[in-house]
């Protein structure tokens, strides 16, 4: 997945949990929004495929195959809920 989307390390919601107190940082709340995002990234995939298609018939460079790959393996990610979104509240206490 090197190609296409620019991320070097992508996490799911427990993995953001695990670095915010490693980054000093207490926990206050988490909100899991993969669900959500799943729903969210594959409906804009659809229209980026739709909108590619269009360009495709009036016969205009169309983007980049590497990034339509990576993005259906990143929807297909977040929709088996290997990677994740969410909203965290956290605090880094006053030393």
């Amino acid at each position: 997945m090197w190609h296409g989307l620019g991320a070097q390390t992508l996490q799911g919601v427990e993995g953001y949990r695990e670095l915010l107190p490693v980054a000093g940082f207490v926990v206050l709340s988490v909100e899991d929004l993969t669900d959500e995002w799943g729903v969210i990234l594959e409906q804009r995939f659809a229209m980026y495929r739709e909108l590619r298609e269009e360009t495709l018939r009036q016969g205009l460079p169309a983007g980049d195959e590497e990034f339509y790959a990576a993005y259906g393996k990143l929807v297909e990610l977040v929709k088996a809920r290997v990677l994740g979104g969410g909203r965290f509240a956290a605090e880094k206490p006053i030393r």
